[in-house]
């Protein structure tokens, strides 16, 4: 099992969301929520979210996290903020932005099943919704090197939760010093004396 979007799969999926941006029926909102999906937010947390979590004048979606992790503030770029402010004109603070036609909180398991038939047309293959979040803490850790950014964008409270990315994307060899080029190096295999 796969637990990362490869390049090619997350650019086909950027693609495929930016073609419902600003859409607020049904599919724009599954579209939205596979979006924050890819800025790290559990499933659960997607739909979970409410307009009261949405703070448009600082363009970020704060974040009451589950599984025991700490609080967030998610920022995102500009269209995205407008796109949410959409979802939340005219609501009350505690309406779900993710929601069904009929105003009710999506539940998770209808955006997963949702994620699961979007991926399996888009990329061919069936994929967890949560691969989502590996694939965002993945690109992070690559982009920065910092595991303690990583385990704050994702609301870790332990490191060791967070190490998983860390150890995905690069050996401890990578990190060890370096033997300095010589062009007349012949390597020699030891034998069993």
């Amino acid at each position: 099992m796969f637990r990362y979007l490869s390049p090619s799969e997350h650019k086909m999926t950027l693609e495929r969301v930016a073609g419902f941006e600003g859409d607020i029926r049904p599919a724009g909102r599954v579209a939205l929520g596979i979006l924050l999906g890819l800025h790290g937010l559990r499933c659960g947390e997607v739909c979970g979210l409410v307009v009261g979590d949405f703070d448009p004048g600082a363009g970020a979606i704060h974040v009451a996290t589950l599984k025991k992790g700490r609080p967030r503030s998610i920022d995102v770029e500009i269209r995205l903020a407008f796109w949410i402010s959409r979802l939340c004109t005219g609501q009350p603070k505690t309406a779900p932005i993710i929601r069904t036609g009929r105003g009710r909180r999506l539940h998770e398991s209808q955006l997963q099943r949702r994620w699961r038939q979007l991926s399996k047309r888009w990329l061919g293959r069936e994929v967890r919704f949560h691969c989502l979040r590996h694939t965002a803490a993945q690109r992070l850790y690559e982009a920065t090197k910092d595991p303690f950014l990583v385990q704050r964008f994702l609301g870790h409270k332990s490191m060791a939760s967070t190490s998983v990315y860390a150890e995905s994307v690069s050996k401890l060899r990578d990190f060890m010093p370096k033997m300095p080029t010589n062009e007349a190096f012949q390597p020699v295999l030891f034998e069993a004396g």
